[in-house]
């Protein structure tokens, strides 16, 4: 009987240990993937960019997200079904929208899959560092709408502005692994100036928000975006862009 029990453990430590192996290696899959990604979402959505630096762009992308899917365990493909689907149709929509000269178009198709896995990666209980600058930035563009408003009522905006701040908080407090996601000491360096100019900045906002003043605020929230795009861009290859 103790022999049974025994062997019961040891199956279910291994497949425990299995597990966990599985899902970090999911994870440096999703970091490879962002490097490509992350550079097709931000050229779609800078019309002065150069035509062909955006193709290539979406060429790197759809490479890599071939390599993506083939290189996914079993057990997170089933997982990340529905996010895979989802991106997968929305990257090819992508593609079809750059090539007719949609630009923008492919980029708000392009958002969908960030979207989708963070949904996702948070179902399952993953903790990944760029979900949390996702997740700001979904409170984020509504805060930098209601700034840009004269009309917007100031509870109202003090209320979307506390919201953003306690998941720019979120971030703050992440514990980043450098190794994992392949940076060295001066680009983590550069991260961490940035989460700091960040918080700097909700600072000002919070003030300006108090004060009413109008053109603190549509500043400071055209700052906030901007510092917000510089922080996610370190996790993309650009490289040859």
């Amino acid at each position: 009987m103790l022999r049974l029990k025994l062997f019961r453990i040891g199956i279910a430590v291994v497949a425990l240990a299995a597990a966990g192996a599985a899902r970090a290696g999911a994870i440096e899959d999703m970091i490879v993937l962002d490097r490509a990604y992350i550079p097709a979402l931000a050229l779609t959505n800078q019309p002065q960019k150069p035509t062909a630096a955006t193709s290539e762009s979406l060429q790197r992308l759809n490479a890599a997200w071939g390599r993506f899917q083939a290189a996914l365990p079993p057990a997170d493909r089933a997982a990340y079904a529905a996010a895979i689907a989802e991106s997968d149709t929305k990257i090819k929509a992508a593609d079809k929208l750059l090539a007719s000269g949609s630009r923008q178009a492919a980029h708000d198709a392009l958002e969908a899959v960030r979207i989708a896995f963070w949904k996702a990666r948070v179902a399952q209980g993953v903790d990944y560092y760029p979900d949390r600058l996702t997740a700001f930035h979904e409170a984020m563009e509504p805060l930098v709408d209601l700034a840009a408003n004269p009309a917007t009522d100031r509870t109202k905006l003090k209320r979307q502005f506390e919201e953003t701040s306690a998941l720019w908080s979120r971030v703050e407090g992440a514990r980043f692994d450098a190794a994992l996601y392949g940076f060295d000491a001066e680009k983590t360096a550069q991260l961490q100036a940035l989460v700091r100019k960040e918080r700097g900045i909700l600072s000002q906002l919070d003030a300006a928000i108090g004060s009413g003043n109008r053109g603190e605020l549509e500043a400071g929230a055209k700052t906030l975006k901007g510092t917000f795009a510089q922080t996610l861009l370190l996790f993309g290859d650009f490289s040859g862009l």
